[in-house]
């Protein structure tokens, strides 16, 4: 599968995934990134080796990709996308790293507890 975010917008395969809204958060210190230029075969072999880093990476969250999901590897993005050095900055994550679905919420600790 393909991966690519698009103005902050998240796409596999070309279709766009739904972005639910969970809260409202306002950040004063949010400010647009300058963007990095990577060709698209400098980005999608950095990405896939895990070679990217949150310095390069905060130049990517709102335009990332596109990136081929290796088979038998996933993609990971942080619940907190905006703000989140997730799968788009440490690359693909290979099954045999995945250990269960998650749980339990521990940040903010005013909504601590189990997943529904």
């Amino acid at each position: 599968e393909k991966v690519e975010v698009r103005g902050g917008f998240v796409l596999v395969n070309g279709e766009p995934l739904g972005r639910e809204s969970y809260a409202e958060y306002r950040d004063p210190f949010r400010r647009e990134a300058p963007t990095a230029r990577l060709s698209s075969e400098e980005y999608q072999s950095l990405w896939a080796s895990g070679q990217l880093d949150a310095t390069l990476g905060d130049t990517m969250k709102d335009e990332f990709g596109p990136v081929t999901v290796p088979e038998g590897s996933f993609f990971v993005m942080g619940d907190n996308r905006d703000r989140s050095c997730d799968g788009r900055f440490w690359g693909p994550v290979a099954e045999r790293y995945l250990k269960g679905k998650a749980w339990i919420i521990y940040w903010p600790p005013s909504r601590m507890g189990r997943v529904n």
